[in-house]
């Protein structure tokens, strides 16, 4: 189990990034509960239980470590969406992000706690005027003008507008995103 998770975090790193750091997490969660209840082999020492748990522990432990997210190092000053907003930054040329999100919606709460709150993207929003757009009644004729009007047909949805006011479309977001390869989208907004 140790070598296959490893292996698995090594993938992460190299090609995958953040979505299979989860099976690794499962994977080192269930060699932690299988050594810990389901193996019936003994270690050879003398005092074998007491090693099966703390072998069980430490996996465990790992799993847990692997699947928090990680500790916020930046806080982003988002405003609410509104059309006067967008509007002042372009008249200011400055670039626009908005962040299109709903309470309900995990990938929207994976993007806020691992991408937003790294400091690198926080430093890389600096230029730009960070807007979020509340979707989270899905009722609401207003929420309804805004995703029709932006094309939102999932969540969450990043939108970026250069600094001449145009969306730069190639750069959509839909879903979450590592912070490194978001990182990348942000330096293409021009």
């Amino acid at each position: 189990m140790a070598l296959v998770s490893g292996l698995i975090w090594i993938l992460t790193l190299v090609f995958l990034d953040e979505p299979l750091l989860k099976i690794v997490a499962l994977i080192l969660l269930l060699g932690g509960m299988m050594v810990g209840f389901g193996s019936k082999r003994e270690f050879p020492t003398r005092k074998p239980n007491l090693l099966k748990w703390a072998v069980s522990l430490v996996f465990i432990a790992m799993a847990a470590w692997v699947f928090a997210p990680p500790r916020p190092e930046a806080e982003i000053a988002w405003e609410p969406y509104s059309e006067a907003v967008i509007r002042r930054a372009a008249e200011a040329g400055r670039p626009v992000i908005i962040d299109f999100y709903a309470d309900w919606c995990p990938p929207c709460r994976e993007l806020d706690s691992r991408v937003f709150t790294r400091k690198e993207v926080a430093d890389a929003l600096a230029p730009f005027v960070t807007v979020r757009a509340d979707l989270t009644d899905q009722n609401s004729p207003a929420n309804a003008a805004i995703s029709e009007r932006y094309s939102v047909s999932a969540l969450p949805t990043v939108v970026f507008i250069g600094s001449d006011g145009q969306e730069r479309r190639s750069l959509r977001l839909m879903g979450y995103e590592a912070p490194s390869r978001f990182l990348g989208r942000l330096r293409a907004v021009k």
